[in-house]
Parts: structure tokens; sequence; C-alpha cells
């Protein structure tokens, strides 16, 4: 399988993006893994990892700002955020300037 750099219309056009993301704190990176999904007509929709993002050592801010552009690359319907072990600030910043597109 070919890595999706962007939203695609090879699958259904039932299937949308959902961008799964790890914040890394200092001296570690945030992953962002993208993966599509495509509902079935019964049962559970069909997932599939399109692509993994790695952002090294970067300030929340520029995080945020790529995030948001990986959003707007894949038409995401969800942004996911482990938000695990980030003070609120970091985490509200983030939400903040990714946030409401």
């Amino acid at each position: 399988m070919q890595p999706e750099y962007e939203y695609s219309g090879r699958a259904l056009k039932t299937a949308y993006y959902v961008l799964g993301v790890d914040v890394g704190r200092k001296g570690c990176s945030t992953e962002v893994i993208v993966i599509r999904v495509t509902p079935q007509g019964q049962g559970s929709s069909l997932k599939s990892i399109v692509n993994l993002y790695t952002y090294d050592e970067e300030h929340f801010e520029q995080q945020a700002i790529n995030l948001k552009r990986l959003y707007y690359k894949y038409k995401a319907k969800v942004i996911a955020i482990d938000a695990n072990g980030l003070n609120k600030h970091s985490s509200f910043k983030i939400s903040l300037i990714a946030g409401k597109p």
C-alpha cells in the first residue's frame, strides 16, 4: 500500500480521515498518525494507517500549526490528541491554535 499525503479519492465516498496525535514534551518528538476510516454496510468500519508524521522537538505553537495544516490536507473529521502528561496550559494552547479550523 502506498502512503497518502493528502485527501485521496482512492477510497469510497463515505471514507474519512482521523488524525491521532501523541504530543512530545521537551526532548521528545510528536507523532501524528493518519487513519483512513471506511464505513462498512455491516459491522465495524475498515481502518487503514495511511501515513505517519514525526515532528522533532518543535515548540507547541509550531506543532499546532503543523496539525492544522494536516487537518486541511486530509480534510480530517477529527484530531484526537493524547495530552497525557502535558500541563493544562500546553494542551489548551495546542487545542486553541489547532482547534476550531
